[in-house]
């Protein structure tokens, strides 16, 4: 599930995915609404071989989660996925690094929350994107040109998310996705 993503950019980045491409998220969104409204959708009719997770900044952010509660709540969604659609592998992509400032606090929670989501997903067999690098400059700060509010992914940021997204996909199935 991701917030926005431009669907032209979708079809650009990854042809062979096209208007197969479900977009699942609103921005702002916590956790809690993306557990709910997965909840009312119907997965199982859609017959999703993959789902990506893209879930958690806002947690930080709006709610003042702390990194167990976000793990928790994903591990909530990742069930609600799973009842609806068995059949999908489920990729969970890491929390972006948001804030310019490599010391900031929401840094530790972040680092927190995907040490965590990489081990459980490990463990359960989930796929873990971790693309968290790619966003951050030499000096460990965010990569403006990604995210120039230091929040939001822009299409150039979103265009390093897709690009990775295939790159997985193209490993895990041995196909081109690009």
């Amino acid at each position: 599930m991701i917030e926005q993503i431009p669907r032209a950019l979708v079809a650009e980045v990854m042809p062979s995915v096209g208007k197969r491409f479900f977009n699942a998220g609103i921005s702002g969104d916590s956790l809690p609404h993306v557990i709910w409204r997965v909840g009312q959708y119907e997965l199982q009719r859609l017959k999703p071989i993959y789902v990506w997770i893209l879930a958690g900044t806002n947690d930080i952010g709006h709610h003042r989660r702390t990194a167990e509660e976000i793990v928790a709540l994903h591990e909530a969604l990742w069930v609600e996925v799973e009842r609806q659609a068995p059949q999908a592998k489920i990729i969970v992509n890491c929390l972006l690094p948001r804030v310019k400032s490599a010391d900031h606090p929401y840094r530790e929670i972040i680092s927190a929350v995907n040490s965590q989501l990489r081990e459980r997903c490990a463990r359960v067999g989930h796929l873990f994107l971790d693309v968290h690098e790619r966003f951050m400059d030499a000096e460990g700060g965010l990569r403006i040109d990604l995210m120039p509010d230091e929040l939001h992914v822009n299409e150039a940021g979103y265009r390093v998310l897709l690009t990775e997204l295939s790159k997985m996909l193209a490993n895990i199935t041995g196909v081109e996705i690009a």
